[in-house]
Parts: C-alpha cells; sequence; structure tokens
C-alpha cells in the first residue's frame, strides 16, 4: 500500500506553537511521541484515536479533562504539569504503567 508521511511520523514535536485544538491530529496514526508543551490545548478527545502514542508532553497548556488520555494502552509517561485548570485524576486512572506528571494543584 501507499504510506503518507503522517502516518509514519513516530514523533511530533509542536512545542510553543500556539495550538489551540487537536483537530486532525489522528493522521499521525503511527505516533509514540508527541510534545504539545506551551500550547493552548483544553481537548484531548482527538488523542483517543492514536493508540500507538507511548509519551505524551502536555505541560503548560490549559487542558481540563485527562479522560482521553486513560484509554491509551501504551501510554508510559505523560506529563499534565502547568494545567492550572485540570481536573485532577483520580490514581489508577492512567495505564499501569504511565508515569504522569500532574500539576501542583493535584499533588
Amino acid at each position: 500500500g501507499v504510506f503518507t508521511v503522517a502516518e509514519q511520523l513516530t514523533a511530533l514535536d509542536c512545542s510553543f506553537a500556539g495550538i489551540e485544538n487537536l483537530d486532525g491530529l489522528a493522521t499521525f496514526a503511527s505516533l509514540k511521541t508527541l510534545r504539545l508543551s506551551a500550547n493552548k490545548v483544553r481537548n484531548l478527545m482527538e488523542l483517543t484515536r492514536i493508540i500507538t502514542l507511548e509519551e505524551v508532553f502536555l505541560d503548560d497548556n490549559q487542558i481540563i479533562d485527562p479522560v482521553p488520555l486513560y484509554q491509551l494502552p501504551a501510554l508510559r509517561k505523560v506529563d499534565l504539569s502547568g494545567n492550572p485548570t485540570l481536573q485532577c485524576p483520580k490514581s489508577g486512572s492512567f495505564a499501569k504503567s504511565a508515569t504522569v506528571m500532574l500539576p501542583q494543584h493535584c499533588h
């Protein structure tokens, strides 16, 4: 079959890019590492479709609901620090192998 570059990419760095929504990100169906540090992202629903994700850096955004991340089976590392409006996840919410960094109000 013919593959586009988007389908083959395994790492994407979009830090400090002014991103507000993730629409269309699921085009990157093979992503393992996603860096979205220091953006304006609120909604993570698009990430539920990228089940290959292993590392997600979402520090310093405006994320409220972390629930979409709970559905990612391969997740090993997730950084949610610096999200002042985050609804703090209950323990055991993420994949068992995941290391999770949370904002100060969740500690």
